[in-house]
């Protein structure tokens, strides 16, 4: 009998593990970004793509973007604050990098630089300088967050909102080298 509910716990735990369990899927984009070799990450939460070269110039000043798609999207995808209605802010904390960071606590104690998204898909990135040749990464983590108001007040009479937040990690690794003469 114990033996059984062994194997009925043994045979559960493995179930939860294969359905919960999320893999991250990487895969090349189609279309006109294909030619930059750039790639999409993917999860059920979040989808976000670096457009910006994977090879860069030492002291050459580089611009580009991260194209985003969180699962936030399906409660609002409007960046406007009014205490009546739900309001969005998605921001990347960024750092550069020259090893690979591997966990978010890690990356929180780096210096971080955040950048405020143009809108709930486009994250720009602009003046990215290397100040020598090796391997670094964009590294960090976007910070979807959105407020819904309750239409209840507190004590003071202020307005009192749900949060709902989503904070995923983002790195992107560039290759830097010298400029031929």
């Amino acid at each position: 009998m114990k033996q059984s509910k062994f194997l009925i716990l043994i045979i559960i735990i493995c179930i939860q593990l294969f359905v919960g369990c999320k893999n991250i899927q990487k895969e090349t984009i189609t279309g006109k970004d294909s030619s930059k070799n750039n790639l999409m990450y993917k999860n059920d939460i979040v989808s976000y793509q670096f457009i910006f070269p994977d090879t860069a110039y030492v002291g050459k000043s580089y611009d580009g973007k991260i194209k985003y798609q969180g699962i936030l999207d399906s409660i609002t995808t409007k960046f406007e604050f009014d205490e009546n209605k739900t309001s969005r802010y998605v921001n990347f904390l960024s750092t550069i990098t020259e090893k690979d960071v591997k966990n978010m606590e890690q990356l929180t104690m780096q210096k971080i630089d955040t950048i405020g998204a143009l809108d709930n898909n486009t994250i720009l990135l602009s003046d990215i300088k290397f100040k020598k040749t090796g391997t670094f990464y964009i590294d960090g983590i976007i910070s979807d967050v959105v407020y819904i108001p309750t239409n209840k007040k507190d004590k003071d009479d202020d307005s009192l909102f749900r949060k709902i937040a989503n904070d995923s990690r983002a790195t992107h690794k560039v290759v830097v080298i010298e400029k031929p003469n």
